[in-house]
């Protein structure tokens, strides 16, 4: 999940790997843990760049602050190609080792007592180069990856990344973290339904889309304003949604049945109503809420016209808070990519 949505940001330009062959590693350990806003580590490392103009990607990890130069500027969200290969070595298995990895052109890391060491692309292969690295880092271990697990690292790398990586790479400034940690674990909402939003989130998107690409294609048919920034429009548009279709293909398609829990959470907010537990298995929702009257809840659940057999399994009042304490189940009248009943 996790390398999928990495990988379609990647596709739609919001996030850019830097890679180990078009970059210079710089690392540098302090007595204590740095802690370096993005201006500092520009200001303090810029002249150390091998390349006339550069962009800087910076990481503080443990003691260590590890600072990336590239040639190319840009504004996006840079993640290091080599931190990647790192992170996802070291959730297999933390030994020292030289990795190489035979890609065009083939690269390597260094990994010595838990941390990278080193990058760099591997200029000779011969007995004689490989034991000269060996020495330079005092390391007897050399471990080989072909290129189909050199990719599955690379998506393994994703998942690896703890939040205080990505608030770095995201420049995420954030001014007290262990209590926005702490804010995090109070919320007690069930993953499934923030997946349900996020769904519904998407097809709203590609609805939009969808219309937007059919308005432009009805001006441009219509020959009303210029052509040709009417044309270009289309095409931005066709190849955003292509790239949202894609991201369902690989990523967001999943059972009918989760796809249309989401009106649940619709009906919860107008009948206000509390979701206590959602649970979506196998074309069945079930679900506890408390509810104000739990007959309303039930009725505005059959209004939708997206559930059948719904049944109300318990209710309860609380005399004290007078409320309805409920258990409901249904099934879920399955729907297609876009939204439509069958």
């Amino acid at each position: 999940m996790v390398a999928s949505i990495m990988h379609f940001l990647v596709r739609i330009g919001k996030i850019q790997i830097v890679p180990i062959a078009d970059s210079y590693l710089l690392r540098n350990t302090f007595k204590k843990p740095p802690r370096m806003s993005r201006e500092v580590v520009q200001t303090n490392y810029a002249s150390l760049s091998p390349f006339a103009e550069s962009d800087i990607t910076a990481l503080s990890d443990e003691n260590d602050l590890l600072v990336w130069f590239s040639p190319s500027k840009s504004d996006t969200i840079r993640i290091p190609e080599a931190y990647l290969l790192f992170s996802a070595l070291m959730a297999r298995d933390k030994s020292d080792r030289i990795s190489i990895f035979n890609t065009d052109p083939s690269l390597l890391i260094v990994i010595k007592n838990n941390r990278l060491i080193a990058q760099s692309t591997l200029k000779s292969d011969d007995t004689i180069f490989l034991d000269r690295l060996k020495r330079e880092h005092s390391l007897e271990t050399v471990e080989r990856y072909n290129s189909d697990e050199y990719t599955a690292l690379l998506d393994a790398g994703y998942a690896s990344l703890t939040f205080n990586h990505y608030k770095q790479f995201f420049s995420l400034d954030i001014p007290d973290f262990s209590s926005f940690k702490s804010t995090l674990e109070a919320v007690a909402t069930p993953l499934s339904i923030l997946i349900l939003s996020a769904l519904g989130y998407h097809y709203a998107v590609n609805y939009h889309l969808t219309q937007k690409l059919e308005e432009s294609r009805q001006i441009y048919q219509e020959g009303r304003g210029a052509m040709i920034p009417i044309k270009h429009r289309q095409e931005t548009i066709a190849q955003h949604k292509q790239a949202w279709n894609s991201f369902i293909d690989e990523t967001l398609v999943r059972p009918d049945a989760l796809s249309a829990a989401y009106p649940l959470l619709h009906v919860a907010h107008e009948t206000n109503t509390t979701v206590k537990y959602v649970k979506v298995s196998g074309g069945k929702i079930e679900t506890v809420v408390e509810t104000p009257i739990s007959t309303t809840f039930l009725k505005a659940i059959i209004a939708t016209r997206q559930f059948e057999n719904v049944k109300l399994e318990f209710s309860k009042t609380d005399p004290i808070r007078h409320i309805d304490n409920a258990k409901m189940t249904a099934r879920i009248i399955p729907f297609d990519i876009n939204g439509t009943h069958q």
